[in-house]
């Protein structure tokens, strides 16, 4: 499975690289609100949440290798719009960074047993950014 290279041709995906927040999770110095992994995958993105909306799932990319895959429960919104909701706390970034407030965000499950997990994405998926859609 692993070195094996992800045919993406079919699915709507988001991918988000999560370079540096979950390399600060497996040296376990993880930022504030992003103490999960599913933290690192769903939240403070810049997409369009109409598009994003179009996937079902959202890949959480180290390194060019799909270390997570998050199945969309509630939709994409803006982060404003989720802290309206009660969705952060009172010292998650958002709140801290009011850049961030702009970003979206989704809420989503972790899916432990996608055939995904672990394969690098191709030459043509590659992320350029902090996010890319895929088919939507």
């Amino acid at each position: 499975m692993y070195n094996e290279v992800a045919n993406l041709e079919n699915e709507k995906v988001v991918l988000v690289s999560i370079n540096s927040s979950y390399e600060n999770l497996i040296n376990h110095t993880p930022f504030k609100g992003k103490e999960r992994l599913i933290d690192c995958v769903q939240k403070f993105w810049p997409v369009t949440p109409e598009r994003a909306n179009k996937a079902k799932f959202v890949f959480g990319i180290y390194k060019n290798e799909i270390m997570a895959v998050a199945k969309i429960i509630k939709p994409w919104k803006r982060v404003f719009d989720y802290m309206q909701e009660g969705y952060f706390t009172e010292d998650e970034e958002p709140k801290r960074d009011l850049s961030l407030i702009s970003r979206c965000a989704f809420i989503g499950k972790l899916v432990e047993n996608s055939p995904y997990l672990g394969k690098k994405l191709s030459a043509n998926d590659k992320l350029s950014g902090p996010s890319r859609y895929i088919n939507c």
